[in-house]
């Protein structure tokens, strides 16, 4: 004979519903010495104490009043559909069950009742291997209950990742469009304008590369910066500061700010601190209190600004990503000694452990200062 496992909370329990003392604590001292929880109950409230879970129903026959009986039947009947409680009846003779009784033995396993009889007195040898058997029967239920509850996970999972797909499909091809009538508008050349193109789209790819490589679709403030200068300007990537504390970013913040500083980063290295051998780029990030998250990027160092004749697409670009995507804000500001540009996003854009990390270091402050 197997032995029975240890308790397991309400679903290894045992019910012992018997309304003569002395069979009521023979049958729990029964339970008991195989190591189960022996919960004795009132035939009043076995409809609770079925619904609230149980391995196994130890019943004797005086017990089994039409009431009872009705619970037990309705109680199987509202079960989940891997349920098939294991009820054990102790009964001096099969064939004088009460009607109730014999209507619920014909009911049987259809009706989410597994039913064994046991003759009285019954021998403890035969009790206890019955017990182990009805034990063993609803653990295996148990598993399939298990099993059923990780599918209907993983095709929860599933259905959210195809919608999470389809909503980043949509977004990357509006990105695109919105790309490609934009720069046509400010490129005559067929050249500059399919060069201009496959950089932004390039951009693009790199930041949803970057995203996918985190097991929680996030990518950090830094990574997408320095990620984009390695990409775009090379070997200057040196010529690069940050500085603010690790924070993590949700995808639509993770992607648009990453367009962001392409835009910020090809430009620097076009016409800004980029575009000689001694200028440098600082990019700074810090909370402003429990409202936004503020990050400056300034240029020092290269050849002398003055505000452009008209905004560029990559100006616009950014203004779209910061203002129209994530809600923010983004002011640029042409300064004789270096391009400066202020952007300011919802704090709902950050991940909750990258806040609570900033917090615990107190990183939190006032906005920045140019």
């Amino acid at each position: 004979m197997a032995d029975a496992a240890p308790p397991n909370g309400r679903d290894e329990r045992v019910l012992v519903l018997a309304p003569l003392p002395p069979d009521r604590d023979a049958l729990a001292g029964a339970v008991e010495a195989l190591g189960q929880q022996a919960c004795v109950v009132e035939g009043a409230a076995l409809a609770d104490h079925l619904a609230a879970g149980a391995g196994v129903l130890l019943v004797t026959e005086e017990a089994l009043a039409e009431s009872v009986v009705a619970d037990i039947v309705e109680g199987a009947a509202v079960a989940p559909g891997w349920s098939v409680l294991p009820v054990l009846i102790l009964a001096r003779e099969a064939s004088s069950l009460p009607p109730a009784v014999r209507r619920m033995l014909k009911l049987g396993y259809p009706a989410g009742l597994y039913l064994t009889v046991l003759g009285r007195p019954c021998d403890p040898v035969l009790l206890e291997n019955a017990l182990v058997s009805a034990l063993q029967i609803r653990r295996r239920q148990y598993r399939i209950r298990d099993q059923i509850g990780a599918l209907e996970n993983s095709r929860d999972h599933i259905e959210l990742l195809a919608r999470e797909v389809q909503h980043r499909s949509k977004n990357s091809l509006a990105r695109v469009l919105a790309i490609l009538r934009q720069t046509q508008r400010t490129t005559d050349d067929p050249e500059r304008f399919m060069e201009s193109i496959q950089s932004r789209v390039a951009a693009m790819a790199r930041g949803q590369d970057l995203l996918d490589r985190e097991r929680q679709a996030s990518a950090s403030l830094a990574e997408l910066v320095e990620g984009e200068f390695v990409s775009v300007a090379g070997a200057v990537s040196e010529r690069l500061s940050c500085e603010g504390e690790r924070l993590l970013l949700k995808p639509a913040a993770g992607m648009a700010l990453h367009l962001a500083f392409h835009e910020l980063v090809t430009n620097a290295v076009k016409y800004g601190a980029l575009s000689n051998r001694s200028g440098r780029v600082l990019v700074r990030w810090s909370l402003r209190g429990s409202a936004a998250l503020e990050i400056l990027w300034e240029e020092t160092g290269g050849p002398r600004v003055a505000p452009p004749a008209r905004k560029g697409f990559g100006s616009v670009l950014v203004d779209q990503a910061i203002r129209h995507e994530l809600s923010g804000t983004a002011e640029t500001t042409y300064a004789p000694d270096g391009l400066r540009c202020r952007m300011s996003v919802p704090l709902e854009l950050v991940r909750e452990e990258g806040l609570a990390e900033q917090r615990r270091g107190g990183a939190a402050g006032a906005p920045l200062a140019t």
